[in-house]
């Protein structure tokens, strides 16, 4: 077994986390034809958007620079984050549950105690759009929670896939978006654009990792399918039409660490 003592200062009761082992236990362990190929040590070259360009209309890029978003907006996210995964744990288990269609939903994995590979982590999941429909079911602690805009901001490590299937980290950039374009894109593209195939992974063992997600979706029942001006005789369609309930269901019907996506079910056989 592996000797590394998880370092995250999150207190959950339930977690890897606060129970404190010097080893990693065979529920965490991702299987060996699952995992990723070994990192390259050179950082992976990653394009940036200064959207100062964007409204030059020359840009189109997954990350985002010069958004006007000031610093201290997303410190104050990233604080609250923080402040609310620290609170007692009777609170946070008051948003406890398994069920991923939850609204509102804490969790220490994706699907605890089902999964045959857990997650080493835990999260916080809500609906916001629109705001004044959801702002109310949000945790009322801390008190800085709620009036703090959710913005998408992901910090510390990060790694990417390319098309050959190899790992690539990817440079931090302070206060800059990273931006990932989900499946429902590569949807509507008809394949022109590739959902973005990403994991977290800590770097740093005395330092908690922490994200915070933005997720851009249609309604809970709206179907996308690939836009008629993407087929075409020389480019069929190529995928089924999906709702972000079949997300969901997929996401609660199935191991995602066993390799099965989202994705993948979509696409037609040709």
């Amino acid at each position: 077994m592996a000797a590394n003592v998880s370092s995250s200062s999150f207190s959950t009761g339930k977690s890897a986390q606060e129970r404190g082992w010097s080893y990693v236990p065979d529920c965490y362990v991702v299987p060996a034809p699952q995992r990723q190929s070994t990192l390259h040590s050179e950082v992976a070259k990653v394009p940036v958007v200064d959207l100062a360009a964007l409204r030059q209309g020359s840009a189109r890029r997954p990350v985002i620079v010069n958004h006007d978003i000031c610093q201290s907006v997303l410190d104050g996210s990233l604080s609250s984050g923080f402040d609310f995964f620290k609170l007692p744990t009777g609170e946070k288990m008051e948003f406890m549950s398994n069920d991923v269609r939850k609204p509102v939903r804490y969790a220490t994995s994706l699907k605890k105690g089902i999964d045959k590979v857990q997650f080493w982590r835990v999260l916080l999941k809500h609906y916001a759009h629109p705001l004044k429909d959801w702002i109310d079911a949000w945790p009322a602690n801390p008190p800085s929670y709620r009036p703090v805009y959710m913005y998408m901001i992901s910090t510390y490590a990060y790694r990417m896939r390319n098309d050959d299937g190899e790992w690539g980290a990817v440079e931090q950039l302070q206060g800059a978006l990273q931006v990932h374009l989900g499946d429902h894109v590569e949807v509507l593209s008809n394949g022109f654009y590739k959902s973005v195939v990403h994991r977290a992974s800590l770097i740093n063992r005395d330092r908690t990792r922490i994200s915070i997600a933005s997720l851009q979706s249609l309604g809970m029942d709206e179907l996308m399918k690939p836009a008629k001006e993407r087929v075409h005789e020389q480019q069929p369609n190529r995928y089924k039409e999906s709702s972000f309930r079949d997300v969901l269901n997929s996401l609660s019907n199935n191991d995602i660490r066993e390799g099965k996506s989202f994705i993948n079910t979509l696409k037609m056989k040709s």
